[in-house]
C-alpha cells in the first residue's frame, strides 16, 4: 500500500502540471493500465521512469519561466515591436510557441540582434 502512495503522488503532482496522460503512457509501457496492476519487478523501474518524467516535467516549467523573464526583460528594455520582430525572423509568430529547448538560443540571437 505504501508503495501505491508513492505511484498517487505522481499522478497527483503530474496532473498538476497538465500531464497525467504521461503518467498512464509510462504504466502501459509497463503493462499496466492502473499502478494496481505492477508486479514487485516492474513497479520499481515504473516508479523510476515516472519520477524521472515529472523531473523533466518540472525542469521543463522552470525553464519556461525562467525564459519568459528574459523575454519579457528584453520587451520592456527595446519595445515588443522590435523584439517580436526578430523572433519572426527566426520563424516563429510569437513567443509563447518558441519550444523551450530553442529559447536560449533564440534569446541570444535576440539581444545580438538588438545592439
Amino acid at each position: 500500500f505504501k508503495a501505491l502512495e508513492s505511484f498517487k503522488d505522481i499522478k497527483t503532482e503530474l496532473k498538476k502540471l497538465g500531464a497525467e496522460a504521461r503518467y498512464y503512457g509510462i504504466l502501459k509501457t509497463f503493462g499496466a493500465e492502473k499502478s494496481n496492476q505492477l508486479n514487485e519487478v516492474n513497479a520499481r523501474d515504473a516508479y523510476k521512469a515516472l519520477a524521472a518524467e515529472l523531473k523533466g516535467i518540472k525542469l521543463a516549467a522552470a525553464d519556461r519561466e525562467e525564459t519568459d523573464k528574459l523575454y519579457a526583460s528584453l520587451v520592456m528594455t527595446h519595445g515588443a515591436e522590435a523584439v517580436d520582430t526578430l523572433i519572426g525572423r527566426e520563424g516563429h509568430a510569437e513567443w509563447s510557441e518558441v519550444p523551450v529547448s530553442e529559447r536560449d538560443e533564440l534569446l541570444g540571437k535576440i539581444r545580438a540582434g538588438l545592439r
